[in-house]
C-alpha cells in the first residue's frame, strides 16, 4: 500500500518531467528556429532529468527547515549540479554521446558543469522553492492528489520507463554504428561540416521537397560521404561507383549480391516496381541502386549485410506510382504499405521489418532499431539526392501547375 506522501511525489514527478519538457522544447525551438523539437531522451512530452531534480529539492527541503535559508539553497545548488555532471558523465561512458558540453566556458569541470550554469541553478532552485512549488503544491493538493489522479501518474510512469528502455535500446545501436565512423575520421571537424550542411540544405531545398524535414540527418549524411571520399582508394571507394553508375542486370552485380537477392529479383511484382517513375527513373532502378550501396556499406562494417540488402530492394515496395496516383500523405504512409505488401508476399526477419517502416525517419515514428536500418536510411537519401538533381522537372511542374489551376477555378466556381 503506497503511503500518501510516495503518491504525492509520484504525481510532482510526472508533472515537474513534463513541464520540464515543455520549458526545455519551447527553449530550444524558438532558440534554434529549425521547427518544433522533441527535446529530450525520451520519445514522450518528458524530460525526466526535470522530475529527479524537482524531487531532491523537495525532499531535501523537509529535512532541512532547521537551516537558513541560504545555506538549503547552497546544498541543493551542489546537489543539482552533482546530478547533472553524473548524468553527463553517465552518457559519455555508455554511449560515447556528449548532450552538452562546458569545455569552453570559465571555470568547467570536464565539459559537464561550469561555474555560471551553477549559478543559474541557484536562482532557478531559489524561485522554484519560493514562488513555483507552493503554488504547484497548493493547487495540487486541492485538485490533483486525488486516487483517479494518482492511477495515471502511474501509468504515466510506467510508460517513461517503457520509452526509456526502448529509447536506450535505439541510442545504443545508434552509437555502436558512429563510433565505426568516428574511428574512420579521426581529422572529423564538425565546424567545416556545419557549413557544408547550410550551403547543402540551400542548394537541394529547391529541388527535393522534402529535404526541410530530413535536415537533421544532414551532418549524418555529409559523415558517410566523407567517409567515403577519405577512403578512395579502398574497397570503399566501390560505393561511390554504384551510386554514380549502379549496375542494372545481374551478370554485373556483385555476385555475393545476387545470391542474397536471388528470389527478390526474380519475382514479378518486384520486377513490376521498373514500370513505376520514381525520381529520375523508377522505382526498381532506385531500390536496387540503395540495396547495393547499403550492401557494400554492410559488408564494410560486420553488418548483416544480406537483411540489408533484401531490405533495401523492399523498402519502397509499395507498388502504385505516387505521381499520378491520388494517396494521401504518401511521404509519411508509404513504408506501412510497402511493409504490408513485403509481408504479404516474403518472410521478412525483424531487420528487413525495421529497414522497410524507418527508412524515411524522421518522418515516420521512432528511430531506427538496428545499424542495418541505419545504413539504409542514409544510404537512402544520399541516392534520392544524387537521382533528384538529374531529374527533368518541367512534367511534374506542369502537372501541379494543372492542379493548382483546376482547385483556383474550383473555388471561383463556389457560391
Amino acid at each position: 500500500m503506497e503511503t500518501p506522501g510516495f503518491a504525492r511525489l509520484l504525481v510532482l514527478f510526472t508533472l515537474y518531467s513534463f513541464v520540464g519538457w515543455i520549458i526545455e522544447s519551447s527553449y530550444r525551438t524558438l532558440c534554434e528556429r529549425r521547427g518544433f523539437i522533441n527535446s529530450g531522451f525520451l520519445n514522450g512530452p518528458f524530460v525526466p532529468i526535470y522530475g529527479f531534480g524537482a524531487l531532491c529539492v523537495v525532499g531535501l527541503d523537509g529535512v532541512m527547515t532547521g537551516l537558513a535559508f541560504p545555506v538549503r539553497i547552497l546544498v541543493f545548488t551542489i546537489v543539482c549540479t552533482a546530478f547533472e555532471y553524473a548524468v553527463g558523465w553517465l552518457y559519455e561512458t555508455v554511449f560515447e554521446i556528449r548532450l552538452w558540453d562546458y569545455s569552453k566556458m570559465r571555470f568547467n569541470l570536464h565539459g559537464r558543469i561550469c561555474l555560471l550554469n551553477t549559478i543559474l541553478w541557484a536562482v532557478l532552485i531559489t524561485v522554484f522553492v519560493t514562488l513555483i512549488h507552493p503554488f504547484v503544491d497548493t493547487v495540487a493538493r486541492r485538485f490533483i492528489y486525488g486516487t483517479p489522479i494518482r492511477y495515471a501518474a502511474w501509468a504515466l510512469v510506467g510508460w517513461m520507463i517503457v520509452d526509456a528502455v526502448f529509447s536506450t535500446l535505439e541510442l545504443k545501436s545508434t552509437a555502436d554504428f558512429i563510433t565505426h565512423i568516428k574511428a574512420k575520421l579521426p581529422s572529423f571537424e564538425a565546424e567545416s561540416l556545419k557549413g557544408a550542411i547550410q550551403s547543402m540544405s540551400s542548394r537541394y531545398l529547391r529541388q527535393f521537397p522534402n529535404l526541410r524535414e530530413i535536415a537533421s540527418e544532414a551532418l549524418q549524411v555529409l559523415v558517410v560521404e566523407e567517409l567515403m571520399a577519405e577512403e578512395s582508394g579502398s574497397s570503399l571507394f566501390k560505393t561511390i561507383r554504384l551510386i554514380l553508375n549502379p549496375p542494372a542486370e545481374p551478370a554485373d552485380m556483385d555476385p555475393d549480391y545476387v545470391a542474397a537477392v536471388a528470389d527478390l529479383l526474380a519475382d514479378e511484382r518486384v520486377r513490376s516496381m521498373a514500370n513505376l517513375g520514381h525520381h529520375d527513373d523508377s522505382v526498381l532502378h532506385h531500390s536496387l541502386t540503395v540495396s547495393q550501396v547499403s550492401f557494400a556499406l554492410a559488408k564494410k562494417y560486420d553488418c548483416d549485410a544480406v537483411s540489408t540488402a533484401r531490405g533495401a530492394i523492399l523498402h519502397d515496395f509499395f507498388l502504385y506510382d505516387w505521381r499520378t496516383d491520388r494517396v494521401a500523405h504518401h511521404a509519411t504512409g508509404h513504408p506501412k504499405t510497402a511493409l504490408r505488401n513485403a509481408k504479404a508476399r516474403f518472410v521478412l526477419n525483424p531487420i528487413e521489418e525495421d529497414i522497410i517502416l524507418k527508412h524515411m525517419w524522421p518522418l515516420t515514428r521512432g528511430f531506427f532499431r538496428y545499424r542495418e536500418s541505419f545504413i539504409v536510411s542514409l544510404v537512402d537519401k544520399i541516392v534520392s539526392a544524387r537521382e533528384v538533381t538529374n531529374m527533368d522537372f518541367s512534367d511534374l511542374l506542369g502537372k501541379l501547375k494543372a492542379k493548382r489551376t483546376g482547385k483556383g477555378r474550383a473555388k471561383s466556381a463556389t457560391p
